[in-house]
């Protein structure tokens, strides 16, 4: 009974599994990591790039743990491995050196990685970022490593990303990076969101978490907000949108090349919609699903519903945790604020490994015969349902009675782990075919299973069952006397392209405008045609984050064929030509990171609530700091070039022994740009003069450092 007993317990304690992990452990023993990893001043920096979403995530990592199964403090490595969409470009990282800042280069993933694995050489390479295939979810795995770590010591890096908008409700959404900041033992705590954007201030919201409310900077154009997170938190970003009309249309041109990014409506198609009644019944156990995590299955399991359902249909979820937890007790119409209510209080709690389908059940008969009848999405993962055929038809017809005749029972089974069990009829299966094949037959629904279609095509499927859709969706454009070419389609559920959800291409052309915009919509009985000429007035100036999408959007296409050398080459090479992150190649810091030193760096999180002098931060590396002479007896003088006036009007030179002690320090006034001046006697505060030895001088000129590390010899 007691060995019962702790079982259950390990399997109510056994969480959500997570695919980010932070952690540290000495350079070539990763099998022993500690991840008690500090993650700190973490700020996402968002910007609207037409129709796209680029963030610019800033983090600093650090460790001071005292763990015991580390013997050389010296040689720690961190890694932080984490998932994103198909869909997202990397395109940057950058490495902060003390108080230069270093732009990682873009190898073929076979160097990069022997450059930063090699152990023989004196110094390595400080930064490693590589990314992996998607996975049949559409999920990218991606690691970064870092060394060496060193203890009591900030490590601050930025990766830099775009991401296609989802068009809702006359507005842009974007997924916050919660996911991949916060951990199940630690990560980060709090996000600081900064929105920059370039013409009107129009306001942004937050969904997700709670009394979330920005301040405005008129000065840099930027609202800020602070957001406490924590593991299993969810939130959405909700920002202006520059489409108006039936289309929007922004062209690059670089060189010789020209880029266009389009979005455009499908033409409206004559239909009567009929209104859905749904009932969402989630009983998700981790360990009984491999490859998908509770975020993975909630944020698409809300995505569909945003498109696939209108206000004109109703719904509700329920979720099973410890105890069933309801989105909303009564039928809600699907408009964009009531998806985003039902959710609000299913983000940031855990599933456990176990099932609770019975008070699921429970609970959605009582929520049936409280609101009347509609039709249940029973998705669950139990792996222990009757096998035997008239157990299994027996217990169908027991669960069918409890909601009212008639009722339509569609079920998703995300089991994948258990082995398949032979049926003569059709061959293997899972498990729970029996039972569920049962269940749909005798109310009418229908039967996905996980192990053999992919969440989303699953969802999309069952959510834009009886609603109006388009199977297909063809966009044609051309020049008045030129062409278009490498045209790249982005839809996130190929097949189901809803009627009021634009269809986002990019490609390049030649010629002059208007340009003629052609979208052709199919269903199963049906094809609609509509055209569109753009006149050049209507065309919005773009930026090269244009082009970087359309190379990402490449890199994605061919990242899904099928992987052979020619293949592989060619990815290589549009991958380092357009400085774009695949799944062969990987960024890397060198270790004289002297070429990569981007001294005109534009540092956007000392915008808002810092109020930092921006142009002091347009010039970090370009502070000069020296000491002459040096070795010296018994006197040196620092020479100080100052390229901008620090907020404080004063230059701060600390002076630190071995030991850490700070045994002087040095202040003067800096009222102008120019070059400075000061001496150290070789004395202490007291007065008290130094014995030989090495000493470090910090140079302290408003947010920048610069060290310099100094001998007295007597």
């Amino acid at each position: 009974m007691k060995r019962h007993f702790v079982l259950l317990i390990s399997l109510l304690l056994a969480a959500t599994a997570s695919a980010t992990r932070i952690s540290i452990y000495e350079a070539g023993y990763p099998q022993n990591r500690d991840d008690n990893v500090r993650v700190e001043e973490v700020t996402d920096v968002v910007r609207t790039r037409g129709i796209y979403i680029e963030h610019q995530l800033h983090l600093s990592f650090a460790y001071d743990f005292n763990s015991w199964f580390f013997t050389n403090y010296n040689e720690l490595e961190l890694e932080w491995t984490f998932q994103m969409p198909e869909e997202v470009t990397l395109f940057n990282l950058y490495y902060w050196k003390e108080d230069s800042v270093c732009r990682a280069m873009l190898l073929d993933k076979w160097t990069a990685q022997k450059m930063f694995d090699e152990k023989s050489s004196p110094t390595r390479e400080p930064a490693l970022l590589t990314r992996g295939s998607a996975d049949e979810n559409g999920q990218v795995p991606y690691t970064l490593r870092l060394f060496p770590i060193k203890r009591f010591t900030q490590c601050r890096i930025m990766i830099q990303y775009l991401v296609p908008a989802r068009p809702s409700s006359g507005r842009l959404r974007t997924w916050l990076p919660l996911p991949q900041l916060t951990t199940e033992t630690g990560g980060a705590k709090i996000l600081r969101l900064l929105y920059l954007h370039a013409d009107t201030p129009d306001s942004v919201a937050v969904v997700g978490l709670p009394g979330i409310t920005f301040t405005y900077y008129a000065r840099d154009k930027a609202w800020e907000a602070e957001l406490p997170i924590a593991f299993l938190d969810y939130a959405e970003l909700i920002l202006p949108s520059p489409i108006q009309g039936e289309y929007y249309l922004s062209v690059y041109r670089k060189g010789d090349e020209a880029f266009y990014n389009l979005a455009v409506y499908p033409p409206p198609l004559a239909s009567v919609h009929q209104p859905r009644k749904i009932l969402i019944l989630i009983d998700f156990n981790p360990g009984n699903s491999s490859g998908l995590s509770s975020d993975l299955l909630l944020t698409s399991l809300k995505e569909t519903m945003e498109r696939a359902l209108t206000h004109a249909d109703s719904s509700s979820v329920i979720v099973s945790f410890t105890e069933p937890v309801f989105g909303s007790r009564t039928w809600q119409g699907c408009s964009q604020q009531n998806i985003d209510h039902l959710f609000r209080d299913i983000w940031g709690r855990r599933f456990y490994n176990v099932n609770l389908s019975q008070e699921l059940l429970a609970a959605g008969e009582s929520f049936i015969q409280a609101n009347g009848p509609g039709e249940i999405l029973w998705i669950t993962n139990r792996a222990d349902f009757p096998a035997a055929t008239e157990l299994a038809a027996q217990y169908a017809r027991e669960i069918a009675g409890h909601f009212p005749a008639g009722t339509p029972i569609h079920v998703l089974d995300l089991e994948n782990t258990y082995r398949l069990v032979y049926y003569p009829d059709f061959g293997y299966g899972n498990s729970s075919y029996t039972f569920l094949s049962e269940l749909t037959r005798i109310t009418g629904g229908n039967l996905f299973f996980y192990r053999y279609h992919p969440l989303k095509t699953a969802l999309a499927a069952l959510f834009f069952d009886k609603v109006m859709h388009y199977k297909e969706v063809e966009v044609q454009t051309r020049m008045q006397n030129g062409y278009t070419y490498n045209r790249q389609n982005h839809a996130r559920f190929e097949g189901y392209y809803p009627l009021d959800f634009p269809v986002i291409q990019t490609g390049q052309f030649q010629g002059a405008f208007p340009m003629t915009v052609t979208v052709i919509g199919s269903t199963l009985d049906t094809v609609v045609k509509k055209e569109i000429l753009i006149p050049e007035s209507a065309v919005d100036v773009g930026t090269e984050h244009l082009a970087i999408a359309h190379y990402g959007h490449q890199i994605e296409k061919m990242a899904q064929w099928y992987q052979n050398n020619a293949l592989i080459e060619n990815m290589i090479a549009l991958s380092t030509s357009a400085g774009i992150l695949s799944p062969y190649t990987a960024f890397i810091i060198p270790d004289d990171p002297t070429s990569c030193y981007v001294p005109d760096f534009i540092d956007d999180t000392r915008k808002g609530s810092s109020g930092a002098d921006l142009r002091f931060a347009l010039q970090d590396t370009l502070l000069g700091f020296s000491a002459a002479p040096n070795p010296f007896n018994p006197q040196t003088t620092f020479t100080i070039s100052l390229p901008a006036i620090p907020a404080e009007h004063e230059l701060v030179v600390n002076l630190y022994n071995l030991r850490g002690q700070r045994i002087r320090q040095l202040r003067l006034p800096a009222l102008q740009p120019g070059r400075y001046r000061i001496s150290w006697d070789g004395r202490s505060d007291a007065g008290v003069s130094l014995a030989s030895g090495k000493y470090f001088a910090v140079l302290q000129a408003g947010q920048q450092r610069k060290t310099l590390p100094l001998i007295l010899l007597k």
